[in-house]
C-alpha cells in the first residue's frame, strides 16, 4: 500500500497590522531542492492575498540559517522592524509586500 506524508509545511496566522505572518518553514530533508519550499511559498502568498493581508511578515536568522535567509532575499523579502525575539540579536525580521 502507497502511503503519502507531507513534504513540507509552513503555518501562517493573522495579525492585527494586517500582515500575515509564516512560522517556521520546514521541508523534509529528502524533499530539500526539490522546489516543495518554493510552492510552499508561492501557496501561502496566494493565500495570504485572498484573505487580504497587504504584506507577509517573517522572522529568520542570517546567523543560523544564511542560505534561508538569502533566499528570502531573492525572493524580494526585506528586512523590517520586529515583532518579536526584541532580545535576540541575531534574529531578523523581514516582509514581503502583497499589493
Amino acid at each position: 500500500m502507497w502511503r503519502a506524508s507531507p513534504s513540507g509545511s509552513w503555518p501562517c496566522a493573522g495579525s492585527r497590522t494586517g500582515a500575515a505572518k509564516g512560522k517556521r518553514l520546514y521541508v523534509r530533508r529528502s524533499a530539500r531542492g526539490s522546489g516543495v519550499a518554493r510552492r510552499l511559498v508561492e501557496d501561502l502568498l496566494s493565500v495570504a492575498r485572498a484573505l487580504g493581508f497587504r504584506s507577509l511578515y517573517i522572522e529568520t536568522s542570517p546567523q543560523n540559517v544564511g542560505t534561508a535567509y538569502e533566499w528570502y532575499r531573492r525572493l524580494g523579502f526585506r528586512e523590517t522592524t520586529k515583532l518579536g525575539f526584541a532580545d535576540l540579536d541575531h534574529v531578523v525580521a523581514m516582509e514581503l509586500p502583497l499589493g
